[in-house]
Formats: structure tokens, C-alpha cells, sequence
């Protein structure tokens, strides 16, 4: 019996580095049991086997010369035995919802030497209520010789015995083999000393896949945003299963841009794990996936790190893709996972501003530009400061717009898109600085190098001013008298100077008929700056030359000469109270007073 034992250790070690290596790589192979003995042997008497019982049924649990026989002198030619059935194998280990491929039996039997002969004439399996089904494999008798190391194989990795045989009906203890021998001599003395059964199986297998629908969409999102990126499917292929653990392979490249990975559930209304990446892998643990024999969609979620970990400006764009490479379950694993969306996360700076300008006034200043072209442009936020503005926004904020008026610290002073935009509360002669920032619907800054930054110092708007002088005495005048001052005035700037082009003087109502010239002078009368001659109305326009108003107040002079006798109208004639002021008058400044 030495020679049985070792062939049988030797079987238990290939099975066992077979077995290692199964479940290092974990993937769907066949798997088998190896060869497993009985925890139970009975002698039943069932037609045709009903001649002779066993003894020491009991005896067929192990390799060790202990056998169970028969070896009544009634046992003769012709005659059969019980059924000897084993049950109680322990396949436990198969795994539920296996799919069985096949049954080997081994079983060692032997007639005594010189005691009769036999043949084996019964090996059927048993179902769980140890009733004998499907194919007898020894209806054709097997004939048994005297050697007892003789080993009767029947079955195959590949033979289910003429049965559809599933998990829970070979690992129920009372699955087994019914065996029977037919004496073919008088006087047989027969044994069984042991019986295995070995049964060759298919783990259930749990498959990823890319699911029935379509990825979750290509979209861009703000750095700190979440977007699902992926879509796979998980099933078994019998029972359930638990997706323990998953590794997550994102675009070359991307993973520092990523915050954390996660696995939801379709509605991304549950969180089974998340990881952050290392590189671009992230390998999730502890995720406890359920999965079963219905196709079940799950998503894969990033999240973006924060505005202030990314690069600063102007930053980039990063595509990022994602699939499952690996999981871990229960079961081997199967399928692939390999379609993605592309998720951009969007830290890229927009364009800068085009065309800026900055025009001073009365203290304000106004600032025009040309907003960027960019898709995601949203507005611009400009600074006001005394000094050169070197100061940024912060990645991700919108600053609100700063009342406090602009001085020597950066202040936002307009939010917006409008161009171009007023800023007043100013003061005079101080040069104002304005950067102007365009910002991008994901938060992104322009980076300052590419901003345009421009200045302008706030003055007043000039202005010329009419004023009364100090008028000359009344006077009596004859006809062809000489030419009388009528009126005096004067004229000042805020600002600069202003050249004074016309003016309309005002007579005293019906006093043009006897006037032959009206001329406006300087106060001395020396200097004649413009004249109109017999004015044919009682406001006459006069063009004037080389009058020019500043900022200390000039006094000027309208100076009125009487018409000739001849000139006058006939006897009786007229007395003529000659009055002259000036109603308005014409200059270079766009701002003038009365």
C-alpha cells in the first residue's frame, strides 16, 4: 500500500502549488479540489446489489490497509454486493455559485489472492438524499485483480456524470458515490480499502466593464470642482461578490492636478471610497462595492486640488481622464474598464485687456479698454492706487469692489465688464494708477505680465468767466462826436488761458440807428481787439483778435461813436440813451460763465 501513499502525497503537492498560483494571479481559471475523502461509508441493500453486505464500511475513509469487504463463503459467482456508499466529502472550499466541470473518482479496489475474483459493476454519484443519478460508469464491470495498489479511476475534470451538478449539490454531505462489486468466481473475497472523489470547478467571476451607457460627458471645471469622469459596470457571474479595493489610472501626467479620486454609485449620491493620487494612480482601499448577477453602473469622481495649490498664473490646462485598471474582490476578476470623458480642469489665466487708456478731468479720471476674446471671459476687476500697482488677485476670489478712496494702497475699484468706467472722488494734480485684471468664469486671473496698467492725473475743467468792470460815467455826446466808453467788463480763467473769439455786445433798445461804430478795447482804449460798423441791430456780433483771458481778471472796454449829423435822422430828430453790456461771447475753452 506504500506505493498508493505516495502517488496520492504527490498529487496533494502539485495541487497545492497549483492552487497558490491560482490565487496569486486571481483570474478566472479552473480550479480543482483534489482529491478528497469521505467522511462516512455506508452498505445499503438496493436491487440489483443485494446479495451480500459490507463489512467495516466504515473503513474506506483513508489510505491505510484498513479496508472495507466482503468475504462471506456465500459470496459466489454471479452474486453482487450492497451498495457501498461514501458521503461527508468536504467541499467547502468550492466556492457558491460555482459552475462544476467535471467528477474524478479514484477508488482503490482488489480481490484477495486465491479467493474468487470480481469486478466492479456499480460507480454512480449520489444526490443529496444519497439516491443513485446519472451515468453508472462501471455498467460495463471493471474487472479487479489482486494488486492491491490498483487505483479504479473513473470520471473526468470534464464529466459530470451524466448530471447538471451546481456548488450547493456536491458541498451538501450527503453528495457522494455509490460502488458495487459483481463476483465473477466462487467463494470471492473483495475490498475497498479507500475512495476520492476530486471535483475540477470554475470560480464565480466578478467583470468589469464599460457599462451599456455612455460616459458621463466631457465638461471643464474650476480648480477645487468635482466632475464624474468615468463609467463602469460590475457583475458577477453567480451570487454576490464585494469589490473591496480598486486602482484608478488617470492621464499621464494629470495626478498632481487631482485632490482625490472617488467611486460612487451612479447617482454619485453614495461614496464607496476615494484616495488621492500618487502619480497618476490612485489606489483605493476599504471601498465595500456590492455587486451581483445584475450589471450594476458605478462612476469614478475627481476632485481638483484648490486655486492655491495649483501653479501660479497664468497656471495651465489639464485634461484629465480616468479608468479602473485593477480591482480587488472575493471572486477573480475579469473585463476591462477602457472608455473615459475628459474632464479639463481649468486653471489657465485669460487674455489681458486691449487698448487701455486713462484721460484725466475735473478730479476723476476715466478709464477705457477692449475687453478679451476668451470663451470663459467673465469681467474685469481694476485696481486704483497712487504708485504703481504690482499687486494681484487672489486665484479663485472675486473681490468685492473697495468704497475707500483710492490712495497708496491697491483698492478694487470696479467689478465689471463695461468699458469704459468713471472713477471720481479724486484729487486734483495727483497721478492715479489702474491695473486691470480680466477674470475667467473658472476664477482665473490674468497673469499680471500680460495686464495693462495705465495712469492719469485728475484737473479741473477750464473755465472762462464774464464779469462786470467798473463802468465808466455817464456821458452827453453831440452827433460826429467823439468815440465814449460805454461799458466795462472782465474776463478770467480757473485755468490756463482762453482766447476770447467774439462777443455779442447788448444795446440799449432802438440806440443802433445812431451809432456809427461799436468797438471793444482794452481798458485804456489803446488797443482794439474787434469793431462793428453802424450796427444794423441792438445786439451786434463783433469778431475779436488777440483777447486772451487768465487766470488773474482782465477789465475791457466797449467804446460807442456817434453817427454824423448827416447821418442822423431828419429834424426833429432823436435823443439817444446809449446803454452796452456784453449778452455772450465765444472762446476756445469748452466751459464759460456769465
Amino acid at each position: 500500500m506504500s506505493g498508493i501513499t505516495r502517488t496520492i502525497k504527490k498529487f496533494s503537492t502539485i495541487f497545492f502549488v497549483m492552487a497558490v498560483f491560482l490565487f496569486a494571479q486571481n483570474i478566472a481559471l479552473a480550479a480543482t479540489t483534489g482529491q478528497v475523502y469521505p467522511t462516512l461509508g455506508t452498505t445499503v441493500a438496493e436491487s440489483p446489489w443485494l446479495d451480500n453486505t459490507w463489512t467495516k464500511p466504515t473503513n474506506i475513509y483513508s489510505d491505510n490497509a484498513a479496508t472495507a469487504n466482503v468475504t462471506a463463503p456465500s459470496y459466489d459467482n454471479g452474486d453482487q454486493t450492497y451498495v457501498l456508499k461514501a458521503t461527508g466529502f468536504d467541499f467547502s472550499a468550492i466556492p457558491d455559485g460555482s459552475t462544476i466541470n467535471g467528477i474524478t473518482a479514484r477508488i482503490n479496489a482488489f480481490y484477495r489472492s486465491g479467493q474468487g475474483s470480481g469486478s466492479m459493476d456499480l460507480c454512480q454519484l449520489l444526490d443529496i438524499s444519497r439516491a443513485k443519478v446519472g451515468t453508472n460508469k462501471c455498467s460495463t464491470p471493471v474487472a479487479l485483480t489482486t494488486t492491491t495498489s490498483t487505483i479504479i479511476t473513473q470520471g473526468s475534470a470534464s464529466d459530470l456524470w451524466g448530471n447538471v451538478l451546481t456548488s450547493t449539490w456536491v458541498k451538501d454531505p450527503d453528495f457522494g458515490i455509490a460502488m458495487g462489486i459483481l463476483a465473477t468466481a466462487a467463494n470471492a473475497d473483495v475490498d475497498v480499502d479507500y475512495v476520492t472523489l476530486e471535483v475540477s470547478y470554475t470560480p464565480p467571476t466578478t467583470t468589469i466593464s464599460n457599462f451599456v451607457t455612455a460616459e458621463p460627458g466631457n465638461s471643464t471645471i474650476a480648480p477645487g470642482a468635482s466632475a464624474l469622469v468615468d463609467s463602469f459596470g460590475l457583475a458577477t457571474s453567480a451570487g454576490a461578490d464585494t469589490v473591496t479595493g480598486a486602482t484608478v489610472t488617470l492621464a499621464a501626467g494629470t495626478g498632481a492636478r487631482v485632490a482625490t479620486v472617488a467611486i460612487t454609485n451612479n447617482g454619485d449620491t453614495v461614496t464607496y471610497c476615494s484616495a488621492t493620487p500618487s502619480g497618476d494612480t490612485a489606489t483605493l482601499t476599504g471601498c465595500g462595492i456590492p455587486v451581483s448577477t445584475t450589471n450594476t453602473q458605478f462612476k469614478i469622481k475627481i476632485t481638483a486640488i484648490s486655486h492655491t495649490s495649483m501653479p501660479a498664473p497664468p497656471g495651465g490646462s489639464y485634461a484629465v481622464a480616468g479608468t479602473v485598471t485593477a480591482f480587488t474582490s472575493t471572486n477573480p476578476q475579469a473585463g476591462t474598464d477602457s472608455g473615459s470623458s475628459t474632464i479639463t480642469i481649468d486653471n489657465a489665466s485669460p487674455a489681458g485687456t486691449a487698448g487701455a487708456n486713462a484721460t484725466g478731468g475735473d478730479a476723476q479720471v476715466t478709464v477705457g479698454w477692449t475687453n478679451p476674446a476668451d470663451s470663459d471671459f467673465q469681467k474685469v476687476i481694476i485696481y486704483c492706487k497712487t504708485s504703481s500697482i504690482t499687486e494681484t488677485p487672489t486665484e479663485g476670489t472675486d473681490p468685492s469692489v473697495d468704497g475707500t478712496t483710492c490712495d497708496g494702497t491697491a483698492r478694487v475699484k470696479y467689478s465689471g465688464s463695461t468699458s469704459p468706467q468713471i472713477f471720481s472722488g479724486l484729487t486734483n494734480g495727483t497721478t492715479y494708477y489702474f491695473r486691470i485684471y480680466a477674470r475667467d468664469t473658472n476664477g482665473n486671473f490674468t497673469a499680471i505680465a500680460s495686464t495693462q496698467q495705465v495712469s492719469a492725473a485728475p484737473s479741473p475743467s477750464p473755465v472762462t468767466t464774464l464779469g462786470n468792470g467798473t463802468d465808466p460815467s455817464n456821458a452827453s455826446i453831440a452827433p460826429s462826436g467823439s468815440a465814449t466808453m460805454a461799458d466795462a467788463f472782465t474776463f478770467v480763467t480757473n485755468t490756463g488761458t482762453d482766447s476770447i473769439t467774439a462777443v455779442v455786445v447788448g444795446l440799449a433798445a432802438g440806440t443802433s440807428g445812431g451809432l456809427s461804430l461799436v468797438e471793444i478795447t482794452n481798458d485804456g482804449g489803446t488797443v482794439i481787439y474787434g469793431s462793428t460798423a453802424n450796427p444794423a441791430s441792438d445786439t451786434p456780433s463783433v469778431s475779436l483778435s488777440g483777447l486772451t483771458a487768465t487766470t488773474g481778471s482782465t477789465q475791457y472796454k466797449i467804446r460807442v461813436t456817434p453817427k454824423s449829423h448827416t447821418n442822423m435822422p431828419s429834424p426833429p430828430g432823436s435823443t439817444y440813451s446809449v446803454t452796452a453790456k456784453i449778452n455772450s461771447f465765444t472762446s476756445t475753452q469748452s466751459t464759460r460763465r456769465i
